[in-house]
């Protein structure tokens, strides 16, 4: 199954902050993820999209791809998208298959 998964680290905003674990879960939008064009290419809506926050107090939830809308924004010469998931869900924590990207992001395209 086709997997996109993107990290909300604590360090980077404590709860409630827009770009935390919670407020991922409560709103839907993941805002601001780098990714690489080479997998925006390939990136659809129906895809699972695993949440994690993989340091402090570790969870994770699962959804479905609704969207990905580009910022206009680059982060290292790699544009930024807005992640809009679906039915986010939280469910057991479980490492991911293999590490993420510097920007937090991995795709699995099976």
């Amino acid at each position: 199954m086709a997997t996109l998964f993107i990290h909300a680290p604590y360090w980077k905003a404590s709860p409630p902050g827009r770009y935390s674990f919670e407020y991922i879960c409560k709103t839907g939008i993941g805002e601001g993820y780098a990714i690489w064009k080479k997998w925006a290419l390939i990136i659809k809506p129906g895809w699972t999209v695993v949440l994690l926050r993989n340091d402090k107090g570790k969870k994770r939830a699962e959804g479905i791809l609704v969207d990905l809308k580009p910022t206009g924004k680059y982060i290292k010469g790699v544009q930024q998208y807005d992640v809009y998931i679906r039915d986010l869900m939280q469910v057991p924590y479980k490492k991911p298959p293999k590490k993420l990207n510097p920007f937090g992001v991995l795709v699995i395209d099976c």
